[in-house]
């Protein structure tokens, strides 16, 4: 039996909607979240939840180490007003994520109604960073959602 050619091109057309690249890294969007195929010189994507599309998951990626977990990790707490933390308690703010182009880490974090979910992905050449932040309502909705997206990264 012929697959009619509107079908392939359907079915060609969600396959496609479906995953997202960036750099050297391509990975599954959610069902539930839109690529908004918008970029800039540090922003590789932009990725939107589509029942609030205030609600942003930010992809960027730095050469190196940036700065190294801690201090990426001490910048965010900051961002939500938190204080810093010792490298002796880094691991337990860490939560790691297994993916086919290495272990990632995720840091879930909040304070006074606000929160970050935030991804961070070493590779040889680069850090990866996959950042959604808002308040403490929505964001937490969206954190199985980031680990899904995560654990298909390739």
């Amino acid at each position: 039996m012929k697959t009619p050619l509107k079908a392939i091109a359907l079915l060609s057309f969600l396959f496609c909607s479906l995953t997202a690249s960036a750099g050297d890294l391509t990975w599954t969007v959610p069902d539930t979240w839109e690529d908004l195929k918008q970029s800039s010189s540090m922003r590789l994507a932009t990725l939107a939840v589509k029942e609030d599309k205030s609600l942003l998951v930010k992809v960027s990626r730095f050469p190196g180490h940036v700065g190294g977990e801690l201090a990426n990790v001490n910048r965010w707490r900051g961002q939500l007003g938190l204080k810093g933390i010792k490298s002796a308690d880094l691991e337990k703010e860490l939560t790691v994520i297994e993916t086919k182009a290495g272990k990632a880490k995720l840091l879930d974090i909040s304070n006074n109604g606000k929160q970050m979910l935030a991804v961070m992905l070493k590779e040889e050449k680069y850090t990866y960073f996959f950042k959604l932040m808002g308040t403490s309502d929505k964001v937490g909705k969206q954190k199985e959602a980031l680990i899904e997206l995560t654990k298909s990264i390739k």
